[in-house]
This record gives C-alpha cells, sequence and structure tokens, in this order.
C-alpha cells in the first residue's frame, strides 16, 4: 500500500536526520564516548581462543548432521538446530563466566545487571527505531544496486524460507526461539562483550594508552588509568568495526553484509556508550523478530 511505502521511507528520511543530529554533536564520533563508563578488565588472547573454538566445533556438529544431505527432513533440521542451541548456550555460560572473572566489579562492569530496567528499555527501544531505520535502509540500497547491475534474486534467510513450508511443532518453535533467543544472547556476548572488549583495549595498547587493563586478580589498579582520554575514540570505533566486520562474516547471505555492517556497528556503540550487554541483546532480538513476525502474518490461514 502507498501510504505503507511512505511511512517506511519516512522512517529512513527520520533515521537518517537523527543520525546527522547525533554525528554534529558527537564532533564527528571524537566525543561520542565521554560519557561513557569506563570497564577495566584482563581479556586474555586465550580467552579469545577459547570461545572460538567452541563457536566453531558447535557450528561444525550441527553441519555433520545435515552434511551429505540435499533436502535434510525435519527430524535432521531439528538436531542440527538443537546442537546448534545447545552450543551456543554453552560459549554464552562460558563466556559470562570468563567476564564475571576478567572484569573489575564482575558481571555488573561486564554489562550484565538487572539494575534499572526502566532506562534499558527506554535505550532499548529508542535505538531500535534509529538503529532499525538505518539497517533497512541499508538493505534497501544494496538491493536496489543489485537490480541496478542486473541482479534481480533476493536473498531470504533460511529460517524465514522454513517458516514458509508449514514446519512441524518442535521444528516452528526452534524457528521462533533460535533466532529470537539463543543467537541474540551468544552472539552479543562473543562479538560485543568479548571481542569488542578485547579488540579495544588491544589497540590502546598498541598505541601506547594506558588502557587499565587488570591482571586477572583485578588489583592494584591506578584510577588514573581509567580516565576517558586514556581510552581514545579511535580505538573504541575501530574496535567496534573490526567486531562488526566479524560478526557480518558469520552471516552466509552476502546482499545482508552491509544492512548487517549497519547494524553491528549499531550495537557496538551502544555496548560502548553504556557499558550494558543488555540493550545490544534485546536489540538484536528485537531486530530478528521483526522478519520473522512480518513472514508469519503473511502465511496463509
Amino acid at each position: 500500500m502507498i501510504w505503507l511505502c511512505s511511512l517506511e521511507y519516512l522512517w529512513y528520511a527520520a533515521s537518517l536526520v537523527v543520525f546527522f543530529v547525533w554525528l554534529r554533536q558527537a564532533q564527528w564520533g571524537r566525543m561520542a564516548f565521554d560519557l561513557a563508563p569506563q570497564r577495566r578488565h584482563g581479556i586474555l588472547l586465550g580467552d579469545v581462543l577459547l570461545i572460538a573454538l567452541l563457536y566453531v566445533c558447535t557450528m561444525l556438529a550441527a553441519g555433520t548432521v545435515l552434511s551429505g544431505q540435499d533436502e535434510p527432513t525435519w527430524q535432521q533440521r531439528q538436531s542440527a538446530w538443537l546442537i546448534s542451541a545447545a552450543g551456543q548456550l554453552v560459549t554464552a555460560v562460558v563466556i559470562v563466566f570468563i567476564g564475571s572473572r576478567r572484569f573489575a566489579g564482575g558481571l555488573k562492569a561486564f554489562g550484565i545487571s538487572a539494575q534499572r530496567p526502566g532506562r534499558t528499555v527506554s535505550l532499548v527501544f529508542i535505538y531500535s527505531i534509529v538503529v532499525f531505520g538505518l539497517t533497512f535502509l541499508a538493505l534497501l540500497v544494496t538491493l536496489l544496486v543489485c537490480e541496478a547491475f542486473g541482479y534481480e534474486q533476493i536473498q531470504k534467510h533460511e529460517f524465514l524460507d522454513l517458516l514458509e513450508k508449514n514446519p512441524p511443532l518442535l521444528s516452528m518453535i526452534l524457528l521462533w526461539v533460535s533466532p529470537a533467543l539463543v543467537a541474540p544472547l551468544a552472539e552479543e556476548l562473543l562479538f560485543r562483550g568479548l571481542l569488542q572488549n578485547f579488540l579495544i583495549a588491544l589497540l590502546a595498547h598498541n598505541r601506547q594508552s594506558s588502557v587499565g587493563i587488570l591482571p586477572d586478580n583485578t588489583t592494584g589498579i591506578d584510577d588514573e588509568t581509567t580516565r576517558p582520554e586514556h581510552l581514545p575514540a579511535k580505538c573504541r570505533w575501530l574496535g567496534i568495526i573490526i567486531a562488526a566486520v566479524l560478526f557480518v562474516s558469520f552471516h552466509a547471505d552476502w546482499q545482508h553484509w552491509p544492512a548487517l555492517l549497519v547494524l553491528g556497528i549499531g550495537l557496538g556503540y551502544c555496548y560502548e556508550r553504556y557499558g550494558n550487554l543488555l540493550i545490544p541483546i534485546l536489540i538484536h532480538s528485537l531486530f530478528n523478530i521483526v522478519p520473522l513476525t512480518i513472514t508469519a502474518l503473511s502465511l496463509p490461514n
């Protein structure tokens, strides 16, 4: 309908306006983190490699169930999804344990806290509107470019495609639970909670800046090392972007990469600015729920 398309484009335009106003106020990103909390941590390369190994093992185990199958049965898909979900949850638990051990202040400093839920919900709502608008705009531009170059095939996520094939009840539940709950939790803990923190600290260290990285016992910290000027905004932005690129690389549909990069940067900024992992987790969850809901509503009764 024409009025729906008009609202959609108005949404995109409003998101762009908000983004450029924010850019101006933040002096093109240089002051974006002046009020950001300082997370003192001692994340090790070994921690990152351990989680990467767990993640790869999970994907390989799930892929083994479907290997050699041109058209897997619903039972085979269910087994693969259950293995994947279990592996992601185990990985998430390990990351939470690492966060509790490596961050001064434990899980609260890592960004997992039940305090001020009203503020968290408000921030999720506000940033979802803007980040989703920019993300869907990036997807629209990508599809228009593909069409201009004669590539008119539109890639659709596997779960959305399967949702249209009248799956059995268990498959239907997994098609919703995995992208709506499990994937956002595991991926945000991995890419924002673990990798982004590690990358920013590494980049700041390489610039010979004091980043306030803690030893394993998280003691003996000089407060001077945790002031914002000791953690350059460039290091934060570069860490956010690299983590977002790694996040994009875990997704197979190349048409979605520009949009997912915008989403990843938005999620990374939210975490870096507020130090609250629940914000990117909930935004990511909502982002996955939107296409699932649209697909479900479009199905014939």
